[in-house]
């Protein structure tokens, strides 16, 4: 679409795959901008989102001058130029320091991620402020947080959780990326909140 992309934008892509697969509500569980698609569908589009599980996200995120740092650096330089200082954003320094296939994984997969698309979603991160809409949120909602995450910080997880209503909200031991670096916590946390109702306050 002409002129930056918006978080409007992400969310009606989602209702869009929605359309495509026949889906007329589901669960949604999504991490960092995943989970600010979520909070969008959970506020626009209510009948479309049965539970709603946010994950080591926010309703903002700034400041803007990061996202546009960000997205300069990656049309000077393609996304190499930024790989290894996001990675390190998204896991401890514990588990930096242990070399793995996963690490490696992650590293290649930002590696081929599209750079104009990329671009794309940092403009959309950058100017999105979902704050005054989180009271419109009625799905029962977990909010997940990790306890060394600096991209979104237990704070901002704690604001989803304060203003959501029967939102409860958790921490991992973890830092951004929680269902890699917390798996067995993580896993559980969600799995029992969908199926049995854990985690409803």
């Amino acid at each position: 679409p002409p002129g930056p992309y918006t978080m409007a934008d992400l969310g009606q892509d989602a209702l869009d795959l929605y359309g495509a697969l026949d889906v007329k509500a589901a669960h949604f569980c999504g991490l960092s901008m995943g989970g600010m698609v979520g909070m969008w569908l959970a506020a626009n589009a209510p009948d479309r989102v049965n539970r709603l599980v946010l994950c080591n996200t926010a309703a903002r995120l700034g400041p803007p001058q990061l996202w546009d740092a960000r997205i300069a650096a990656v049309q000077l330089g393609g996304m190499p130029a930024i790989v290894s200082a996001v990675v390190a954003r998204w896991f401890t320094a514990a588990f930096m320091e242990r070399p793995s296939a996963t690490l490696d994984h992650m590293r290649q997969v930002l590696s081929d991620t599209s750079a104009e698309g990329y671009c794309a979603c940092c403009e959309a991160i950058r100017d999105m402020d979902q704050r005054d809409s989180l009271e419109r949120i009625q799905a029962p909602t977990l909010v997940i947080a990790g306890e060394l995450d600096t991209a979104s910080p237990p704070a901002d997880g704690r604001f989803l959780a304060e203003r959501i209503a029967r939102a409860r909200y958790i921490e991992l031991a973890a830092a951004h990326l929680t269902n890699i670096e917390a798996p067995e916590a993580f896993t559980q946390a969600v799995v029992g909140f969908l199926t049995d109702g854990a985690g409803v306050a």
